[in-house]
């Protein structure tokens, strides 16, 4: 395996020299939230000589809902994640309500079609780690947006469902993506969700479809 600073060099050569498309679609369970969703935003990255897909979409016509988050039926609910009000001013750039890092989630998991390779769930969240050492250790998604990474068959997205901007770490993700990794992994289930105490945001794990 290659050291960080190795992945840093192909991160930042794919930034600079790569707009790929792996995928020109969004996923299916957001179509079907919001008919009229368009990709704002899409970049190809190298991890570790992965390609990982970088991409953001809006709603036009409406706005993203809680019904996209129920697609499927719930089968297994992991432990409750809890606040970390700390990392939270330490991490984030903006004052809440934007800075959600730490922000307390339930999860849970749920089955809605084929489940994703659990290996390409596991390197994708991984990838996470490299993306913070480039581009500082959070990420801003703006209201009625939803934001993801992919790699083959399987995607970690985030949805702000707010009216402002959200800002979100990228260990908090990875978290997230872990917390609900092993519902795919041991359980063959094919989903995995963290949903904000407050609802103004969602995480998911999931196939890109």
């Amino acid at each position: 395996m290659r050291p960080l600073a190795v992945k840093i060099l192909f991160l930042a050569y794919a930034i600079t020299t790569q707009a790929l498309h792996i995928r020109s679609s969004p996923p299916r369970f957001l179509t079907n939230d919001c008919p009229s969703i368009q990709e704002v935003s899409s970049t190809t990255f190298i991890v570790d000589e992965y390609e990982i897909s970088h991409q953001t979409f809006t709603c036009i016509d409406a706005n993203f809902t809680a019904a996209a988050m129920s697609s499927g039926t719930f089968s297994h609910t992991p432990q409750k994640r809890t606040s970390i009000e700390e990392r939270s001013a330490a991490e984030c750039t903006t004052p809440n309500p934007e800075c959600q890092c730490g922000a307390a989630t339930d999860c849970g998991c749920f089955n809605n079609g084929p489940a994703p390779s659990a290996s390409d769930c596991s390197t994708l969240i991984g990838s996470t780690a490299v993306l913070s050492s480039l581009g500082g250790p959070t990420f801003i998604v703006p209201p009625n947006t939803f934001m993801a990474i992919t790699l083959n068959t399987c995607s970690l997205g985030f949805i702000n469902l707010a009216t402002t901007n959200a800002e979100y770490c990228w260990d908090d993700l990875a978290a997230a993506g872990n917390d609900v990794v092993t519902c795919i992994s041991e359980l063959d289930i094919t989903s995995g969700l963290c949903v904000a105490d407050d609802e103004r945001f969602f995480t998911r794990l999931g196939p890109v479809d």
